[in-house]
């Protein structure tokens, strides 16, 4: 509700002039202004935010709903997919059952530093969306240690990957991603050999 209320307080010269101005993060504390900065560049726009409210708007209740339709037909494509990968792989899907959206694949056949250097691969080749955590990564943050970070859980017992099954994607994009899925976890064997 307060970004519509500042939608409609801003009209359009001063949405058009937010969306050309950059992400501001303020604070007494400059190290740790630093620190933020360095964990999160370019992540705390407003843009994305205007973009989903403007396009929810236009699309209207019908056009939402036939999206959220197609994106649970994607979700079962995109499950049936990686589990083929991951099995190629000598991988598993693993089981989440009360998340229809994200599915996530071991990496326990890489080593930690493997992982993250596959994430830099599939980011590198325009996967977007997909997040690789690395067992035990550890990030410091203002004098606060964050064991697991990234992680849904500290004490994970193994490197993983997620991929959402989005709104708006299409077979293509889930075939597309599974095939540099594929390519980078072979590039990680050719890299360890």
């Amino acid at each position: 509700m307060d970004v519509f209320i500042t939608l409609v307080s801003l009209g359009a010269t001063g949405y058009k002039k937010l969306l050309k101005e950059r992400t501001v993060i303020a604070g007494f504390d400059q190290k740790l202004i630093e620190e933020i900065s360095k964990m999160y560049p370019g992540r705390a726009s407003a843009t994305p935010s205007m973009d989903v409210f403007i396009t929810l708007v236009s699309l209207g209740a019908t056009g939402y709903k036939k999206l959220l339709k197609e994106r649970k037909t994607m979700y079962t494509y995109l499950h049936e997919q990686l589990t083929q990968c991951a099995g190629k792989h000598g991988e598993t899907v693993l089981k989440t059952p009360h998340n229809p959206i994200s599915i996530a694949m071991s990496l326990n056949t890489i080593q930690p530093e493997e992982a993250t250097r596959l994430g830099s691969m599939l980011f590198t080749r325009f996967v977007s969306g997909t997040r690789v955590i690395a067992q035990g990564e550890i990030k410091e943050l203002h004098g606060h240690t964050f064991h697991g970070f990234g992680a849904h859980s500290e004490c994970y017992p193994g490197n993983y990957l997620t991929a959402a099954a989005a709104i708006g994607m299409t077979k293509d994009d889930v075939d597309l991603f599974i095939k540099r899925l594929d390519k980078g976890l072979v590039s990680q064997v050719r890299f360890l050999s």
